[in-house]
């Protein structure tokens, strides 16, 4: 039987089992680092994603925490106001009260001379008052006679203006004609004259 080892003059025995085994591991160990590799990139790849989706998680976690943090402060505010609110309201309440006993106090007090010369008072006020009002339109009344005064004043006096204006003009014509009779007279007081003297 002929066999390739035959033609080529090499027996089987002659091949070195290290050189066999050491091209397996080769093999093999290529194998490992490709399977390896492939493995490792589909790692990163994985880990890639993995690291994206994460940090897109933690982004909205972080945006969705400063949300919370922000409404609780605005909240925190909003009592903190209405809290000062009724405190000054409180106050405010407590100042009147005192004031309204205060006055109820004076007025206990006070004899009945005191309220008639308060009656008088506040009735004097009140014409003071009045006066006041009335004299304050009266000057708005007077401001506005005196502007209607001058008003008139002006016109008259364009009106004037412009009759001396034709009263001059008139004057005048009449001074020339007057004069123009006159010249006339005279000449013919001249000829009667010269002719009584002749």
């Amino acid at each position: 039987m002929f066999t390739q080892s035959d033609s080529i003059g090499v027996d089987w025995e002659d091949l070195d089992a290290t050189i066999l085994v050491a091209g397996n591991e080769t093999f093999l160990c290529a194998s490992d680092k490709h399977i390896g590799s492939v493995e490792y990139t589909s790692s990163l790849t994985s880990s890639t994603s993995d690291n994206a989706e994460s940090g897109e998680g933690k982004s909205c976690r972080a945006t969705e925490t400063r949300s919370r943090r922000s409404r609780r402060e605005q909240k925190h505010e909003l009592e903190e106001m209405r809290r000062q609110a009724s405190v000054l309201n409180g106050e405010l309440l407590r100042l009147y009260q005192i004031k309204e006993n205060e006055k109820a106090v004076f007025n206990a007090a006070q004899t009945a001379n005191f309220w008639l010369w308060k009656s008088v008072a506040m009735q004097q006020r009140h014409e003071r008052a009045l006066a006041e009002e009335e004299q304050r339109e009266l000057t708005v009344t007077a401001q506005i006679q005196a502007t209607y005064i001058r008003i008139l004043n002006e016109i008259i006096q364009k009106q004037e203006d412009a009759s001396f204006t034709n009263r001059t003009s008139d004057d005048y014509h009449r001074n020339q004609c007057f004069e123009s009779d006159m010249l006339e007279s005279f000449i013919q007081e001249l000829d009667s004259f010269d002719y009584v003297a002749d």
